[in-house]
């Protein structure tokens, strides 16, 4: 189908950019993330589940490190019902979206989401032995 050659497209591409690091171990693969995964989330967990397999260890899965509640608290947010609502439906929780204008903007994060995102990294970087804790 399209949606697996796209997932396909997406892996060689990053295959690529991993081919010209030089070192592919000290790579770290996240996966994609969005605010409105929930519209098409088969197909988003189809190809977090195709990176988890191609990628090992080396991957994280963004989408749910931002989606667990337990992850929310550590940059200080408790989860809303909204927020409950939208992991549940598998998109990322509405405490972590940057606004505008009054206005939802479900592709980019708030400084939250974005401190929290780091600590995904970082905390994957610990767990590969990439840096000391």
């Amino acid at each position: 189908t399209a949606d697996n050659e796209n997932i396909d497209g997406l892996i060689n591409i990053i295959d690529r950019m991993i081919a010209n690091t030089g070192d592919a171990s000290k790579c770290i693969i996240v996966g994609r993330m969005s605010g409105n995964a929930s519209k098409n989330l088969a197909n988003y967990t189809d190809a977090e589940t195709k990176m988890a397999e191609k990628y090992g260890d080396r991957f994280m899965n963004m989408r749910e490190y931002l989606s667990n509640e337990d992850n929310l608290a550590k940059v200080g947010i408790t989860a809303t019902d909204t927020d409950k609502e939208k992991i549940a439906a598998g998109s990322l929780p509405q405490s972590l979206w940057a606004s505008a204008s009054g206005t939802v903007d479900k592709v980019h994060l708030n400084a939250n989401g974005y401190r929290l995102f780091a600590q995904g990294i970082y905390e994957k970087m610990i767990a590969l032995n990439l840096i000391n804790n």
